[in-house]
């Protein structure tokens, strides 16, 4: 047997639903609504998905814990919420800030892996690696950038300053 056939023959690796969510948790903030658009269009496609709940934005007390240990509420955080059906299950998403189609995402999301349907995901899963790895390249640009301001004072020439001949 050759190995591009045992390739082909070779078990799809287990679906790991943390793994999304991890992945989601990091890349969603940094991308526009726009590019959401044709994601949330492939789930909807499918016809396994119903919106519960539309996304709505709304405020939600952000509690803190002082250094002694007391907790009081810092002030209100923009939050969307989404709740989203799937085979007889329903997810939630929340999400900061007034982002609806990411609180429906993250609600799809949610529905499908307690409805068991993470073959729903494959898409997703795939396109958020590609949003991973794009994230990442901005990063490491950024880094990069930042990394060409820096001032090394310890190389820089000392100079002697005469206070006397200000006044």
């Amino acid at each position: 047997m050759t190995s591009t056939a045992s390739s082909k023959n070779t078990p799809e690796p287990p679906f790991d639903a943390a793994a999304l969510n991890r992945l989601l948790i990091e890349v969603l903030p940094a991308f526009e609504r726009d590019r959401l658009a044709p994601v949330l269009d492939d789930l909807w496609a499918c016809g396994e998905f119903t919106i519960s709940r539309a996304p709505l934005p709304g405020l939600l007390m952000c509690p803190v814990r002082d250094p002694f240990g007391t907790e009081f509420f810092l002030g209100e955080v923009l939050a969307t919420t989404a709740a989203v059906g799937c085979a007889g299950r329903t997810g939630h998403g929340a999400i900061i800030g007034e982002e609806p189609e990411k609180a429906l995402l993250l609600a799809a999301v949610d529905a499908a892996l307690a409805a068991g349907r993470s073959d729903l995901l494959k898409n997703l899963v795939r396109t958020a690696s590609a949003w991973s790895r794009e994230a990442c390249e901005r990063k490491a640009l950024a880094a990069k950038l930042a990394a060409a301001t820096r001032v090394e004072f310890e190389s820089m020439k000392k100079e002697r300053v005469d206070f006397g001949s200000l006044g």
